[in-house]
């Protein structure tokens, strides 16, 4: 990349900004990578639509990334394995540029996010029993206004059968309605660098 890449930025956005770690044994440990990338001077990130055939939030968008394994040594191999394991996203092919803070799900589940860029264009492997299409979205995109909305929802709780008010974060960029833990964590990313020229 030259040195008018935007991820340098990025890189020192990241290192400038505390982490909020969650210190809970009694969460499930999963990561995720927030794979960036530049195109014509712009950065974008990688998102996956999940397929129908997966256990858990079918269709659903999402960044990849998995549970913890006794075979990873660290977090951030958790995240480098399961992209290349969904999208053919080789672990030598990513550079780890700083992490979000963890995220907690309303099923129990610590979700550590790690940014990292890749060269573009890229050959893309999904895994079809695992991911239903990759999307690729220019930040400036999610950025737009009108884009991300909050609304409040009756929903119960997972494990619950009574229906309370919640409020969930939305990003509707054409047909992708981004929401949830991805939501989140993008929430994160934009507010570490939004103000970035």
């Amino acid at each position: 990349m030259t040195e008018l890449s935007p991820i340098g930025p990025v890189a020192a956005a990241l290192r400038g900004r505390p982490k909020v770690a969650i210190a809970d044994p009694s969460l499930a440990r999963s990561a995720v990578l927030v794979p960036l990338f530049v195109d014509d001077g712009e950065l974008g990130a990688v998102f996956l639509r999940r397929s129908d055939q997966v256990e858990h939030h079918k269709r659903e968008y999402c960044f990849p990334g998995g549970h913890f394994e006794p075979q990873d040594e660290s977090l951030s191999a958790t995240a480098l394995r399961e992209s290349a394991e969904e999208v053919g996203l080789a672990p030598g092919d990513v550079k780890i540029l700083g992490e979000l803070d963890d995220v907690r799900t309303a099923h129990a589940v610590m979700i550590t996010p790690f940014v990292g860029s890749f060269p573009f264009p890229y050959r893309f492997v999904p895994n079809p029993a695992e991911v239903e299409a990759i999307v690729l979205l220019r930040l400036s995109r999610l950025l737009a206004p009108g884009v991300r909305t909050i609304e409040a929802w009756n929903r119960p709780r997972p494990g619950s059968s009574v229906a309370e008010p919640r409020t969930f974060t939305f990003y509707r960029v054409d047909q992708h309605v981004i929401w949830g833990a991805t939501a989140l964590i993008l929430d994160q990313l934009l507010g570490a660098i939004g103000n970035l020229p």
